[in-house]
This record gives structure tokens, C-alpha cells and sequence, in this order.
């Protein structure tokens, strides 16, 4: 396990990083602007690297009102004991998804108008970043507990052309998300 990162390594999470996109790539850094995708980069980080160097450097991945909630809204003793706790990185991604979770009204509202169409796949918009970002947005409305269900709906959010030539999934379907789709 490296016995150091960099924060172009996980990304930074800033909720109000300019864009519509729920992940933004910019001058080759990775912005979250979503919760939940930024907390799953940090969990998969956490399973590569050191997570003891995570939980103390975790200031260098926040921005913006997340790093005014990380340096001034957490009190001393909560943020020291998430700095040190030997789960704290798990610790640490619930309290950001607690802190940063969209209103749910909000959240419903932009996963049901979040459609894959066919001209998304004209112009090379990948089909596993589509569907990375349909599961945050359901992670955000409270409907991401069955892996059935996600699969059933990012079904669903296809436009109709592309799911007439996709049989609908069964349960117990399973989706592999791949940079190469």
C-alpha cells in the first residue's frame, strides 16, 4: 500500500464546483460536486491506500462549504475522533453523506428527468458514466438498497428506442460498469 497520496489521486469533493455534471474534470483535477460518488471514491481509495493517511490528510479533498463544515462546523473532538478512529474513513463518509445530502424532493426530481438517449451514445457519452450517475442520484433519494431495484431502473431511464433492443433485466441482474462502455 503507498505509503502516500495526492489529492488528484481520490478527487476533491466541492459541492458548488461550477457545472452539471455530478463529476467534473477540470484541469486535471476530479471534482465531486455529488456526495455520494465523492464518498465512494474515498471507500475504494481507503481499500488501496494507507486509510490512516486519508483520515489525516482529508482537509486536502474538501472544498468549498465542505471544508468550512470540516474546519469550523465539526467540533474539535468529533473531527480528532474521526481523524483517529481506525474506521474513521467509513466514519468520515457517513457524516459527509449525512451533512451533504440533497434535499429529497430535489434529488427525486433530477433522477426521474435523467434519461440516457440515443443521442448521448452519438456523441460517446459512456453508458457506465450515465449509470454511475443515475445510482448517486439514487443513493441521494433513498433508493439505492436493492441492486434489483438500480438495476431495474437504470433500465428504465434508458430512452425507449435504446430499451427496445434491451431485454428488461431479471431479478438478480447485475450491471459491470467499465471505462470502456
Amino acid at each position: 500500500m503507498p505509503a502516500y497520496w495526492k489529492t488528484t489521486d481520490i478527487g476533491i469533493f466541492w459541492p458548488e464546483a461550477q457545472g452539471d455534471e455530478d463529476i467534473v474534470d477540470r484541469d486535471s483535477k476530479i471534482y465531486y460536486r455529488d456526495v455520494f460518488s465523492s464518498t465512494t471514491r474515498l471507500r475504494v481509495a481507503a481499500q488501496t491506500r494507507d486509510p490512516s493517511i486519508i483520515r489525516h490528510d482529508i482537509a486536502f479533498c474538501l472544498k468549498g462549504s465542505a471544508n468550512t463544515w470540516w474546519t469550523m462546523e465539526l467540533d474539535d473532538v468529533t473531527r480528532c475522533g474521526l481523524i483517529n478512529h481506525p474506521d474513521g474513513v467509513q466514519a468520515i463518509c457517513d457524516k459527509l453523506e449525512k451533512r451533504f445530502r440533497q434535499a429529497p424532493s430535489r434529488a427525486l426530481a433530477k433522477f426521474e428527468r435523467m434519461i440516457y438517449t440515443v443521442q448521448d451514445a452519438q456523441r460517446g457519452q459512456s453508458v457506465a458514466a450515465y449509470a454511475a450517475e443515475l445510482v448517486a442520484q439514487a443513493k441521494q433519494c433513498g433508493l439505492a438498497d436493492s441492486p434489483d431495484i438500480l438495476v431495474l431502473q437504470i433500465w428504465r431511464h434508458l430512452d425507449l428506442p435504446l430499451r427496445l433492443n434491451i431485454d428488461e433485466p431479471s431479478p438478480g441482474t447485475s450491471v459491470k460498469l467499465s471505462s470502456n462502455s
